[in-house]
């Protein structure tokens, strides 16, 4: 069994009885016998990394641990956690019983912020399962920066993860578009969670209070939780952040060619209006429902190649085009949620190369959707609102030590 433990080693020097003449001392005596360690009465721990190929079973029989006792162990975690699933670069933490060498402990991590632990309080007691969290020391802290070239490079220079660029992203996502709407100038400032083990930074939390200047004009989002609902990002009014409508059915990639009606067709080589925004991404790339709807359409038409129209309302509907494939469970009469995958870039039907050819209709008519512009849903309650604007007076004084929003643009007056 390969274990690594930690014994106490009680290191004693004896005394040397010296009577009163030194003479009398042997020249060779032997030197002084160091006392034996004493016995391990601690668990003993040892951790195994996962690696490529592992399995668990292979693993516990390594330690060890009874066939029985793996057996035991895979069931009691199977609420949370197959343990026939384990991840490569994962630690697995065994416990054993110094007295009896039987497993006592095992702890599997779940992800970065909680693991799954299984104890027993005897050698042949049963194994209870439970999942904790991880106990990071939460400080918060104020990131500011400055686009220059990209949106994604700035926030990378801020410390923050692909993750969390993702998730700063969506909390604007109902009012820029970060594939088409960023400029160099832009600015963000945001106060964040700072956690840390032991006092080592090891991540970003949550996103408290974030500020956007995007072309002059500022965007405020404050993270609060309602008495009654799910907790969310809401405006400086306290209305929520979230619209009727995404800014875009990707979450980055580039605008290719507008809404036009005269546009130069690549493929026919002839001018033709373009009732709709070609965006530009890699095959595949997923593509998201602007909003809550139906799905009316899901198949193959025309120079759309595979196409998926959703009507939203009494009113708008959204087409997207030239699809490699369609979402799992899209078909016709489905109904989808905002956000939701529904098919995935492609090059089907009249294209030269893989885009996402979107669509925006009001009552049948194609309009621009890059310039359309909706109201902010889900306001505060005035039961939470004292508790909102005590949270947002507070979040947003820290943003306006890095970023302060910029004044309004003042209005002519009459006559100028």
């Amino acid at each position: 069994m390969r274990r690594r433990q930690l014994i106490p080693l009680l290191l004693g020097l004896a005394l040397v009885a010296c009577g009163p003449d030194e003479e009398d001392v042997p020249e060779d005596a032997p030197p002084p016998l160091a006392e034996e360690p004493g016995l391990t009465t601690h668990p003993i721990e040892v951790f195994h990394e996962v690696q490529a190929g592992e399995f668990f079973g292979t693993i516990a029989q390594e330690y060890g641990i009874p066939y029985s006792d793996q057996q035991a162990l895979i069931a009691a975690a199977e609420p949370h956690q197959d343990l026939a699933a384990i991840r490569a670069g994962r630690v697995l933490q065994f416990r054993f019983d110094p007295d009896t060498d039987a497993l006592t402990d095992l702890a599997y991590p779940l992800g970065e912020d909680s693991w799954v632990a299984l104890h027993r309080e005897s050698p042949t007691g049963a194994f209870v399962a439970s999942v904790e969290e991880v106990p990071y020391e939460i400080t918060t802290v104020v990131l500011t920066g400055e686009v220059t070239s990209s949106f994604w490079l700035t926030c990378e220079k801020l410390g923050l993860r692909g993750s969390d660029i993702i998730g700063l992203a969506a909390i604007f996502e109902y009012d820029i578009d970060f594939a088409t709407e960023v400029r160099a100038g832009d600015q963000v400032a945001l106060w964040i969670e700072h956690l840390a083990l032991d006092g080592d930074f090891k991540k970003h939390g949550q996103v408290l209070a974030a500020r956007y200047i995007n072309g002059g004009q500022a965007h405020e989002a404050i993270y609060f939780e309602p008495s009654e609902g799910n907790a969310g990002y809401y405006t400086e009014e306290g209305m929520s952040t979230r619209k009727m409508f995404l800014r875009s059915p990707l979450e980055f990639s580039r605008v290719a060619s507008g809404f036009s009606r005269n546009r130069y067709h690549p493929v026919l080589h002839k001018n033709r209006p373009h009732w709709g925004t070609d965006f530009s991404a890699p095959s595949g790339t997923p593509i998201r429902a602007l909003g809550d709807g139906r799905v009316t359409f899901a198949g193959t038409k025309g120079g759309y190649g595979n196409l998926v129209i959703i009507q939203h309302d009494g009113s708008y509907s959204t087409r997207y085009g030239h699809l490699s494939k369609y979402g799992k469970g899209i078909k016709s009469g489905v109904n989808v949620k905002q956000g939701q995958i529904i098919g995935h870039v492609g090059a089907t039907g009249l294209a030269t190369g893989p885009h996402l050819h979107f669509e925006f209709r009001i009552d049948g008519k194609p309009v621009d959707f890059m310039k359309q512009d909706f109201p902010n849903t889900e306001p505060v309650s005035k039961a939470d609102m004292p508790r909102f604007e005590g949270l947002r007076d507070e979040r947003l004084a820290q943003i306006d030590t890095v970023l302060p929003a910029p004044a309004p643009a003042e209005v002519p007056s009459e006559g100028e």
